[in-house]
């Protein structure tokens, strides 16, 4: 093994191609998943098993069915407690109050800790901050590695787009105002890691998002 501190193996699984993050701390070999995408468990299973890693907790960005698919097999199978915003713990306990029934069965949980602004989740010698960005759910949140310059943040911030406000508890005003103010103020190097598509950097998108360049262009 060389001498890189993280790694971040993405899976793109379910019929929305949602991407769920495996991060790493390759020294300790302690794991932390990031969004449990549905049919990615044994995936992730497996390839804890094949490295000899260790999944030390599981977080989710928010609570859409896309996102939590697996989560309550993958806890079930390792005993990694859940955490999720307070604001999107319902979504996570009872999938089907989403608001339409979905076309097969999820199973809902009770997560182990309940995420707010500011907090730290741990991962060896990781430290995850967490952001709360409302805006495509009410209780949202990124997560952002400052000593490693990686953010995770799920269905809010995409490489030239952003994440849906037309879904209930989403607001196109609120999403724009998380992205402005807790994620372009990042160093524009930062990798940024999305639910969806390709990776990007801050840099980029501060630069060249449509999106966001029009929403500040109200601002000028």
């Amino acid at each position: 093994m060389d001498d890189a501190r993280v790694g971040v193996l993405p899976f793109d699984r379910g019929p929305v191609e949602t991407i769920g993050y495996l991060v790493v701390d390759l020294r300790s070999g302690m794991a932390l998943v990031i969004d449990v995408p549905f049919q990615s468990a044994g995936d992730i299973l497996a390839t804890l098993a094949e490295h000899g890693w260790k999944l030390t907790a599981i977080a989710i960005t928010h609570g859409h069915w896309d996102h939590t698919g697996d989560a309550a097999s993958l806890a079930g199978a390792t005993g990694a407690p859940v955490s999720i915003h307070r604001l999107d713990e319902a979504m996570l306990v009872t999938p089907q109050s989403y608001g339409f029934a979905l076309p097969f069965p999820l199973r809902g949980m009770t997560p182990d800790r309940l995420l707010e602004h500011g907090d730290v989740l741990a991962c060896g010698s990781l430290r995850f901050e967490v952001l709360h960005v409302p805006g495509h759910t009410p209780g949202h949140v990124a997560l952002f590695e400052r000593s490693e310059g990686i953010l995770f943040t799920g269905d809010v911030l995409f490489r030239g787009s952003i994440g849906r406000t037309d879904l209930p508890g989403g607001s196109y005003d609120v999403l724009l105002d998380s992205i402005v103010t807790q994620i372009l103020p990042l160093p524009e190097e930062t990798r940024a890691y999305p639910g969806h598509g390709s990776d990007t950097s801050i840099g980029r998108e501060r630069k060249n998002n449509p999106y966001i360049l029009d929403y500040l262009d109200h601002f000028e």
